[in-house]
């Protein structure tokens, strides 16, 4: 965490399943049900599991400006935490 930020966490999650049928309401709760019982998103944040992370650095701008000669606009513009 950050020092002096916020707290990042979510209080609450909406799932909103939306269908366009005309099956019975019983039949589509039903749906919803094993939609939501299969869901590993949901799963996950029901039990929530180990999180790792990996920093992989794929390269360095000396790197790929000694390549392409040149640098690109799109990726210069990047946070220089992702760089």
């Amino acid at each position: 965490m950050i020092a002096e930020a916020p707290p990042s966490a979510f209080r609450k999650v909406t799932i909103n399943v939306q269908v366009r049928s005309d099956a019975p309401a019983e039949k589509l709760k039903e749906v919803e049900r094993l939609a939501l019982a299969g869901c590993p998103g949901l799963s996950t944040l029901r039990t929530p599991v180990a999180v790792e992370s990996e920093l992989v650095v794929i390269g360095t701008r000396a790197e790929k400006e000694s390549v392409s000669g040149a640098s690109h606009p799109l990726t210069d513009s990047a946070p220089a935490l992702a760089r």
